[in-house]
Order: C-alpha cells, then structure tokens, then sequence
C-alpha cells in the first residue's frame, strides 16, 4: 500500500524497476498520489510485464484520458 506517499513520475520510474524484480506481486496499491499521466504510461509497460499483478489502484493520481488510454 503506496497510498498517499507524494509519488511523483520519477517516483512511480524506480518504483516500476523494483516492481519488475517482484514476479509474485499482485495488487499494488497508489491512490492519491500525484504522478500524472507520465506515472501511468510507466505503469502500463509494468502491468504487460507483470503477469501476476492482477490489481492496480490509480485514483486520485492527476491521470486525464491520456494516461489512462496508455
């Protein structure tokens, strides 16, 4: 649980190679966090990448269509 930690793009950037390196994770959790829609396109290239990550909370992030489109 991430929620409410200030993340910013760069944040959500090395928070995606830690990700990576945690096959076995399966919900993560970054509501009300601001990393816009830079953050998200992150975000996606981790979700294709990570198959067992089956949930992924994003509210209150400041993603517009865009980000949510990528």
């Amino acid at each position: 649980d991430l929620n409410s930690n200030g993340l910013n793009a760069a944040s959500v950037a090395a928070l995606a190679r830690a990700v990576r390196a945690l096959p076995q994770l399966t919900k993560l959790s970054l509501d009300s966090n601001e990393f816009k829609d830079a953050g998200a396109v992150v975000l996606c290239d981790v979700v294709m990448r990570s198959p067992s990550l089956v949930e992924l909370e994003l509210s209150c992030s400041g993603t517009t269509q865009a980000g949510v489109d990528a």
